[in-house]
């Protein structure tokens, strides 16, 4: 961070955003995520907020290996929103296109279906 410093690593967390944003345009807006975070620079921070009714179990579906994807480790808060943390030190622009794929693949063949809610979990409607 010294090195790097604030302003530059500023710069690279708002083009990581906007590049996320773009996945969001060209890939996840049609399989029914919602953009949650403002689009104007100035008013995000370094995470990109997706909305979703089925957020959790998509969640839930990206930490698991079983089929030997690499695990994903995204921020859920109920009822349907996702949150994808962007550490601009050491995340690349690859890893935000690889996740942008996943929660295409994972809503594309409902892979979420295989985990259950909470007993007192609140969907989103």
């Amino acid at each position: 961070l010294l090195d790097a410093g604030i302003k530059k690593v500023r710069e690279k967390s708002l083009g990581m955003s906007r590049f996320f944003i773009e996945l969001y345009d060209e890939l996840l807006e049609q399989e029914g995520f919602r953009l949650g975070s403002p689009r104007n620079d100035s008013q995000r921070g370094s995470h990109i907020s997706l909305r979703h009714p089925e957020g959790y179990r998509i969640c839930r579906s990206l930490l698991d290996s079983n089929d030997g994807s690499e695990i994903i480790i995204l921020d859920f808060r109920s009822p349907d929103n996702i949150r994808i943390g962007i550490a601009p030190l050491y995340n690349t622009f690859e890893e935000l296109y690889k996740t942008a794929l996943r929660l295409k693949k994972t809503v594309n063949e409902k892979s979420y279906e295989h985990y259950s809610l909470p007993d007192n979990f609140r969907q989103a409607t």
